[in-house]
């Protein structure tokens, strides 16, 4: 699901509401950004990987998406 929504920028351009509305409250909100933790391959068994929501500051629109470990 997470490589669907990234290779396809499903969440490009979608407003914060719309991000929580689409995936649930996330597992930690920064400033601009939503993280969910996510398991996507054999390593996310062994640490944390999450799914990274970022934001624009101005528009409050998504601007990226990316998995980070």
């Amino acid at each position: 699901m997470t490589e669907d929504l990234i290779h396809r920028k499903i969440l490009i351009g979608e407003q914060a509401s719309e991000i929580r509305e689409l995936l649930g409250r996330p597992d930690d909100n920064g400033q601009n950004a939503y993280s969910y933790k996510v398991v996507t391959s054999a390593r996310c068994h062994f640490w944390d990987c999450f799914l990274d929501v970022v934001f624009d500051k101005a528009s409050g629109k998504v601007t990226h998406v990316s998995v980070s470990d």
